[in-house]
């Protein structure tokens, strides 16, 4: 007999990626069994020659909110740095907390 045990925790992925990007982030997390997603467009403030100095080729970024069981959030945000390292000349961060913690933070 298999117990029911509740699953543990969840938490909230914030992943900030280029923009236009979106679908291939999303489709990815996805397949860690999210609960649930958003995703807002968004633009920094930086000027370009702060961008030029950290490396990124512009300030349009998308900016996806994801729910997550908190066991399947570590290897979630390695496929994601996975993926951001895939990109030539594309950064990104991802990051998972609840509301008083903060779980991880990559390139």
């Amino acid at each position: 007999m298999v117990d029911n045990i509740a699953p543990k925790g969840l938490k909230v992925l914030f992943t900030i990626i280029p923009h236009g990007k979106k679908e291939v982030f999303m489709d990815l997390i996805e397949s860690f069994d999210s609960n649930a997603q958003m995703c807002f467009y968004s633009k920094g403030t930086a000027s370009n020659d702060l961008l030029n100095l950290l490396g990124l080729l512009n300030n349009q970024r998308d900016v996806i909110v994801s729910i997550l069981r908190e066991d399947k959030v570590g290897d979630c945000i390695l496929a994601i740095e996975d993926k951001l390292n895939s990109f030539k000349h594309e950064k990104g961060i991802s990051f998972a907390s609840t509301s008083n913690t903060s779980s991880a933070v990559i390139k």
